[in-house]
């Protein structure tokens, strides 16, 4: 179990890389969130803002972007499968570029600086995207359903483990925000963003196995 995961997560450079950069993060949001607890740290400590993954413009939200991003080079590195018809080449640049967006919305916070005039709460603008992403996902149905099955369930696992932070733990964040229990909040958004962060390097690292085993 421990070398099949191993050869998953850590088979490629560019995702060792990755997976280190986020142990790295979250170890040092961990760290400062304990300094905090014991109050040996004040919240406008400079290094706590600056890897604060719940804040913009700063190392763990660039690092955020990056994953949406990496995620499109591995999509279109699966064009030179040969087996490939037109469509499902379509299909994958499709994909690809739907997280060329995401990527660009995570690193310049594009849907909350949206128009006033859009009335897109904060508590439910994901409800729009993923509304958006399903019509443009459509045609990628037949190219999803003739992966091999250890893919499919690998996507769907990083679907999931994505959407349950972005969506279910984002909505607990939003509650604890409201009712002003910033401890829980602050608490809260780490996972959020850790389980985001996760979903999208199961990602990627489906992509690079699907790509090998088309290649074998």
């Amino acid at each position: 179990m421990t070398s099949t995961l191993k050869e998953f997560f850590l088979s490629d450079r560019l995702n060792r890389a990755l997976i280190l950069v986020f142990i790295a993060i979250f170890s040092i949001n961990i760290l400062f969130l304990g300094l905090d607890y014991l109050n040996l740290i004040e919240d406008n400590f400079f290094l706590y803002g600056w890897f604060n993954v719940n804040l913009e413009y700063n190392p763990p939200a660039i690092f955020n972007g990056l994953l949406f991003l990496v995620a499109p080079v591995r999509l279109f590195q699966l064009l030179s499968v040969k087996e490939w018809r037109l469509v499902d080449k379509w299909g994958w640049v499709i994909i690809g570029l739907v997280f060329i967006f995401l990527g660009l919305d995570e690193v310049f916070q594009i849907h909350e600086n949206q128009p006033k005039n859009w009335n897109l709460e904060a508590s439910n603008w994901f409800k729009y995207y993923l509304i958006g992403l399903g019509f443009i996902s459509l045609p990628c149905i037949p190219l999803f359903l003739g992966l091999p099955n250890v893919i499919k369930i690998l996507l769907t696992v990083s679907g999931v483990v994505f959407i349950s932070g972005a969506v279910g733990i984002e909505s607990i964040s939003i509650y604890f925000s409201s009712n002003q229990m910033w401890k829980s909040y602050i608490i809260s958004t780490v996972v959020e963003e850790f389980m985001e962060m996760l979903g999208l390097i199961i990602f990627s690292c489906s992509l690079v196995k699907l790509k090998k085993m088309k290649d074998c």
